[in-house]
Order: C-alpha cells, then sequence, then structure tokens
C-alpha cells in the first residue's frame, strides 16, 4: 500500500505510524535510531517527508475505505461519546471528544497563516519542541494529567 518509491524504512516507518500515529515510536519500530531524542526528530522529518505524507495519507484512506468510514460518521460516534461522557459527569473524556472533532473538521488549526508566529529558537528549545510535536495527543495529555494531580 505504500510507495515504492519510499526506502525499505520509511515503508515500515508510514506502516508503524499509521498503526499508532505516534512518530518517535515508528521511526524507533522502522529500525531508526533511538538514542539521545533522535527517533523524535527522524519522526518529525519522516513527517514532512512530502513522499511519506502521501503513503500516509493514502494508507490512511485505503483503511477508512475498508472500514466504510467517512468523516461524518466518526463525529456522529464521537458526538454519541461525548453526550455519554456528559450523562456520566466525565468532562476529560467531553474535551477528549471535542479536540477530536476539531482535529477532524480542521478548526484545531489557526485560521490564517499570519497568526502562527515564527520566533526563533535555541537549539535546546527547538529539541524540546520537536519532541511535543512528535507526541501523541494520548502522551500529551497524560503529561498535563500527572501535573494537575501534582498541583491539586
Amino acid at each position: 500500500m505504500t510507495s515504492t518509491a519510499l526506502s525499505s524504512r520509511q515503508n515500515r516507518f508510514v506502516q508503524a505510524y499509521c498503526g499508532h500515529l505516534n512518530a518517535s515510536r515508528a521511526a524507533r519500530e522502522a529500525g531508526y535510531a533511538a538514542s539521545s531524542g533522535a527517533d523524535a526528530v527522524t519522526g518529525h522529518r519522516l513527517l514532512r517527508n512530502a513522499k511519506a505524507r502521501r503513503a500516509i495519507e493514502a494508507l490512511q484512506r485505503a483503511k477508512a475505505t475498508e472500514l466504510e468510514l467517512d468523516r461524518n460518521a466518526i463525529i456522529r460516534a464521537i458526538l454519541g461519546a461525548i453526550k455519554t461522557a456528559q450523562e456520566q459527569g466525565v468532562p476529560a473524556t467531553m474535551i477528549r471528544g471535542w479536540v477530536e472533532i476539531a482535529k477532524i473538521t480542521g478548526l484545531d488549526k489557526p485560521e490564517t497563516p499570519s497568526a502562527r508566529r515564527n520566533v526563533p529558537l535555541s537549539a535546546g528549545a527547538e529539541r524540546v519542541r520537536n519532541r511535543f510535536e512528535a507526541m501523541s495527543t494520548e502522551e500529551l495529555l497524560e503529561i498535563l494529567a500527572g501535573k494537575e494531580a501534582a498541583a491539586g
């Protein structure tokens, strides 16, 4: 399903990434270096690679077709889960549902390209940013949950 224009490691990355959507983990599973955050940098770089991105999108489209899914069906299912979470009084689950709907509809992005400012970063800050960008939503929510527990 992936492009033959990709190397075998890039193809393994695409397959792994589509399985769990974690670029750092996919880079490690594909055989790229895992030391000193190299997996995060490699995963981020591969996600920006046009050929890899097209292969990921093609694989995701194929899976959606296979499962007979479309955006509306997914949004309806998430809305149902949000309603259940609201009835059960679980605000974190409700928020997570809305976050997913925002991603699906593109509402999680700035409205205009000029809304995002480019601020020069030090090498260390750049590494930290790359590591956060490579994290899945689940990993970021775990960090947030840990900080809330420490504050509470």
